[in-house]
């Protein structure tokens, strides 16, 4: 089963729901018990589908609309009164549920690019993301990245080779592996290295000069060298950022 798979049959969980005991999202429950990626975008489907609950009970009942469905139940037919509230409701659902499709990352192409990748790896950062391996070695870094099939072809930025490495993780993006390396900043914080193949990015960075990018509290560098994409991220001040190049 694929991170994208269990995400849409993880779309069916429902807590203390009978459909809990549906085999296959029992199966995908269980990859996510051991899925960090999975664990932290079924936790952000809870909270949604929650405030989308919410929103559908929030929202006001047309007028007459219960004697309308009360009529309709006798005659087997729908005033013009009732088509018009149906709709009110259907449109607000359509809205709702459009919302909560471009939230959770059930993946219009639009959302497949270079900058929705930034910004789903920076909200790892600013989550505190836990390495899976604490190591100040680079080369036990890169043998357990290359057994996880991650980016191990990688180049480090002036600042970085003179950087401490603390660890690294793998992570995916739309089913593709994403290596991170994370260094020690001394005073400045951690800085996050991310890598991914440019062809698995649609619209990945196409030069070695990095371009710089504040999301939130993060500030971010990409750039692409020699067939792999990179992005930077900091909590620390931009000019620490450039430093590093």
């Amino acid at each position: 089963m694929t991170t994208d798979e269990a995400k849409r049959i993880l779309c069916r969980y429902r807590p203390n729901h009978p459909e809990d005991q549906d085999e296959e999202v029992l199966l995908a429950l269980r990859l996510a018990a051991g899925n960090r990626e999975l664990q932290d975008w079924l936790a952000e489907y809870r909270t949604v589908d929650r405030r989308i609950r919410e929103q559908f009970q929030a929202l006001p009942v047309p007028r007459g609309l219960l004697a309308e469905i009360r009529v309709d139940q006798r005659r087997r037919r729908i005033s013009h009164f009732g088509r018009r509230g149906a709709l009110a409701l259907s449109v607000a659902a359509v809205l709702l549920v459009s919302f909560f499709v471009l939230k959770m990352g059930i993946h219009p192409e639009s959302q497949a690019g270079f900058a929705a990748y930034r910004e789903r790896m920076a909200r790892s950062v600013l989550r505190d993301y836990r390495m899976s391996l604490l190591s100040e070695n680079l080369g036990e870094i890169r043998g357990y990245l290359r057994n996880l099939s991650g980016t191990t072809a990688w180049q480090l930025t002036p600042g970085l080779e003179k950087a401490k490495p603390v660890g690294c993780a793998l992570l995916h993006w739309r089913n593709h592996p994403v290596s991170i390396v994370c260094f020690d900043g001394s005073q400045n914080g951690f800085l996050y290295l991310f890598m991914v193949a440019s062809v698995d990015v649609p619209d990945a960075p196409a030069s070695v000069t990095p371009v710089f990018v504040s999301i939130g509290k993060l500030s971010t560098a990409s750039w692409s060298d020699n067939g792999v994409s990179y992005l930077l991220a900091t909590r620390a001040d931009p000019d620490f950022l450039k430093q590093q190049f």
